[in-house]
């Protein structure tokens, strides 16, 4: 049943539809992730920042442990000679399927967004860009409507937690600890999770998680060093070309610990990205980014008086 309405979606596709639906599932990407956090921490408001960090650190832990606990395969994986995925979208389609990674990131991203901003409009379409991503993985055939559903349900939960939290309590030193830990604690479980279940078989599906891992600990301690510590204010100058320079020289740092250090101990190890060997890799440049976005680039722009 549930692959019956990706059998129909297949159908209807065409390279001028396939496109705009690969543009809508960028939007959840992970460098769409970044850059709207980086835009809200740096440049704009850290209230929601917040909430949107948090979301993501909270919902995207869950939403990987669930993957690798459940290893349910894409469908394209189940049904391989009738359903083909999306030449375009196959690159994000890495690991198992459901719950939904693209949905939960956008979920992550714009719901916070949603609930926090007065103007209807704009919270009208928010929601309406996470639909238009959900429905684009499953028209591109990477994702079931359970594994779209089911995603979205856990991270609008943690969406409106989060903004209740933040809403109605002021978040002091301990408690900006106890969320951290927790998170640390859920997430350090899923990594570990990860490492004992883990085969040569299986590595490909679950090598997201340890990147996940990496960003969501790097994400978490970053955001209490900078709630409790640094204490960065970032409506301190919103000039158009400030916010551009801010964004492309702190962006810039980002995509080095990214990708950069991927290449670099790729030839030094002289390994693929996916070999075993990589794992520590990946979880310490994904760290780096973790730390960087809401604690090192802030650190250094209070410093400059920026």
């Amino acid at each position: 049943m549930d692959l019956d309405f990706l059998y129909l979606l297949q159908e209807a596709r065409n390279p001028v539809m396939n496109a705009i639906m690969n543009a809508f599932s960028f939007f959840a990407s992970e460098y769409a992730v970044l850059i709207i956090i980086c835009l809200f921490y740096w440049c704009y408001e850290k209230r929601l920042a917040y909430k949107i960090c948090l979301t993501f650190l909270f919902s995207a832990t869950a939403v990987h442990g669930l993957k690798i606990i459940l290893k349910i395969p894409r469908p394209f994986v189940r049904d391989p000679e009738r359903l083909f995925v999306d030449k375009v979208a196959k690159g994000d389609a890495t690991g198992y399927s459901f719950p939904s990674g693209h949905t939960n990131s956008a979920t992550s991203l714009y719901a916070p967004i949603a609930l926090h901003t007065k103007k209807k409009w704009l919270s009208a379409l928010m929601y309406i860009l996470i639909a238009l991503v959900m429905f684009s993985r499953m028209y591109l055939g990477c994702h079931t409507p359970q594994d779209v559903i089911v995603s979205f349900v856990i991270s609008f939960a943690v969406a409106i937690a989060i903004d209740r939290l933040l809403e109605k309590t002021e978040l002091d030193d301990k408690k900006c600890l106890y969320l951290a830990l927790v998170g640390l604690a859920i997430t350090v479980a899923v990594l570990v999770y990860a490492f004992i279940t883990k085969t040569p078989e299986n590595l490909p599906n679950i090598l997201d998680v340890f990147k996940m891992g990496g960003l969501v600990i790097g994400f978490t301690v970053g955001w209490f060093i900078e709630a409790t510590r640094i204490k960065y204010d970032s409506s301190k100058d919103r000039r158009i070309l400030t916010v551009i320079l801010k964004m492309l020289a702190g962006a810039a740092v980002a995509l080095v610990l990214q990708q950069g250090l991927k290449i670099l101990f790729s030839h030094i190890l002289n390994a693929d990205p996916l070999d075993e060997i990589m794992i520590p890799v990946h979880i310490v440049r994904y760290l780096l980014v973790g730390l960087w976005v809401p604690a090192g680039y802030p650190a250094i722009l209070k410093k400059l008086g920026k």
